[in-house]
């Protein structure tokens, strides 16, 4: 299934959809990294992003058992690349089937170095709508009504539940 990444200043990027075929929102953030891809899914630091992996290739191992046993907090996930036939010998799921089981969709296809050098000259933080093609008008309104990203306090998901004591 087709699918668009939307930048907020109207710039979208085409691509193939995997994981779970619904829309996201959120800001977008890169990954530069040659391996970690099980541990970016799933770190607070990237909770409600739409994480771009900068590397060619990504999801060649699969996913193993003990990294299926944490939930992702992702928002979205954009690659140029997508492995959908993992080779490793201790894969349990591919990213593809990881991501569906858990409602996050992903966009492969994507020059993501082009999006990467696209958010760079446009400064700031960048937010992003990622949506099936047979979702775009429908939606990208929706996008556009989002709010400002940089306005809402995402603190009570990752800090203390009660107060520290002096």
């Amino acid at each position: 299934m087709l699918a668009t990444v939307t930048l907020e200043n109207g710039l979208s990027f085409s691509g193939e959809m995997f994981g779970a075929a619904v829309p996201a929102w959120g800001e977008i953030v890169f990954h530069t990294g040659m391996v970690d891809y099980e541990r970016v899914l799933t770190d607070k630091c990237y909770d409600r992003k739409v994480v771009v992996m900068t590397y060619p290739l990504v999801g060649n191992c699969g996913l193993g058992k003990e990294q299926m046993k944490k939930e992702p907090v992702i928002a979205g996930l954009i690659v140029a690349d997508i492995c959908q036939q993992p080779q490793h010998w201790g894969r349990q799921r591919s990213i593809s089937e990881y991501l569906q089981y858990y409602g996050i969709p992903g966009l492969s296809g994507v020059d993501t170095r082009a999006l990467l050098r696209t958010v760079q000259m446009t400064g700031g933080t960048a937010r992003a709508s990622l949506i099936p093609a047979l979702w775009t008008q429908s939606i990208s309104r929706l996008s556009r009504d989002q709010g400002n990203l940089d306005r809402k306090d995402a603190s009570f998901l990752v800090g203390r539940k009660e107060q520290q004591s002096a």
